[in-house]
């Protein structure tokens, strides 16, 4: 996840801001067998995005990859969560555990085979480096 939202992210961004590109964050839990870490960063982004909108939903997912930790940990704790989540500009609470389980099936139905998983003109792009990837992105929306 990092290293795509390394290679992409700004350019994205602004894709998006331009209606080049619609760009859908489904945050569900990957890592469980690492500890809860997944499913509390996945819950406190929806609660932002609940509770406070998209803009600050974006703010949060920001935050959380400024600041992601190795896949293997060690992990932050509910706390810190807590913080970037009122830093994104809302409360964050365990209210939305049952959206996190069901987003977390739904990645499983759609099928998601890893992350990230990107879709171009509605077909899966999972073939070569995350570089090649990000660059047939690129030249399908005429960004650089």
């Amino acid at each position: 996840c990092q290293a795509f939202e390394d290679l992409t992210g700004d350019t994205l961004t602004q894709a998006a801001d331009d209606g080049k590109v619609y760009i859908e964050y489904r945050p569900f839990e990957l890592l469980s067998q690492f500890g809860p870490y997944s499913s509390q960063a996945a819950n406190a982004f929806r609660a932002v995005w609940q509770e406070s909108g998209d803009a600050e939903a974006k703010k949060m997912h920001d935050l959380l990859f400024a600041q992601q930790p190795p896949e293997e940990g060690p992990f932050p704790d509910a706390e810190w969560l807590i913080d970037r989540a009122v830093e994104a500009g809302a409360e964050e609470d365990e209210t939305f555990m049952d959206w996190v389980d069901d987003a977390t099936q739904d990645a499983l139905d759609v099928p998601v085979r890893g992350t990230p998983t990107v879709y171009l003109d509605g077909k899966i792009l999972d073939q070569g480096s995350l570089e090649d990837r990000a660059n047939k992105i690129f030249a399908a929306i005429g960004a650089s």
